[in-house]
This record gives structure tokens, C-alpha cells and sequence, in this order.
């Protein structure tokens, strides 16, 4: 699991950083999230990009950033499963 988790990041990261700005810009959710994780408040991320995620109208560069940023966020608080489960989600889009 931990080398689906690594590739899944490798690919991750290379493909979302340019569509990541865009779409904190376009869901303040995610922005939040970002901002949450960031500051190590984890629980309280996962709530805000959980909410993103259901936000109706969301392009698939804003659920690509909120998956990757779910997947970082569980990843922090060593919730393995969930993270993975995000990192398959992100890659099926």
C-alpha cells in the first residue's frame, strides 16, 4: 500500500500544482482546507475539503486538488486506508 501511496503522490504532484491554484481561486473551500492543513489543524481540514468535495459544480481540477489534499491530510494523521482510498480517487479522473 505504501508504494501505491508513493506513485500515486509522484503522480499527484506533477500533474495538479498548475490546476491547484486555479482551483483554490475558483472553491474557497479548498482554499480553507489548504490554509487548515497548512497551520497542522488536520481534523478540522478534512471537514472543510470533505465539504468541498460535495460542493456542487466543482471541475475536475478543483476535486483533483481536494483529493490531493485529503490524501496529504490523512496521510498526516496516519490514517493509511483513507489516504489511499483519496489517492484512488484522484487517479480515476
Amino acid at each position: 500500500m505504501r508504494v501505491l501511496a508513493a506513485v500515486a503522490l509522484v503522480c499527484t504532484l506533477a500533474l495538479s500544482f498548475s490546476s491547484s491554484a486555479l482551483a483554490q481561486r475558483n472553491n474557497p473551500l479548498i482554499r480553507q482546507g489548504q490554509e487548515l492543513y497548512d497551520e497542522l489543524r488536520y481534523e478540522e481540514a478534512l471537514q472543510v475539503l470533505s465539504a468541498a468535495l460535495v460542493r456542487a459544480g466543482n471541475t475536475e481540477a478543483e476535486r483533483a486538488t481536494t483529493y490531493r489534499l485529503l490524501a496529504f491530510t490523512y496521510l498526516a494523521l496516519g490514517r493509511q486506508e483513507e489516504a489511499d482510498g483519496a489517492y484512488r480517487s484522484l487517479l480515476a479522473l
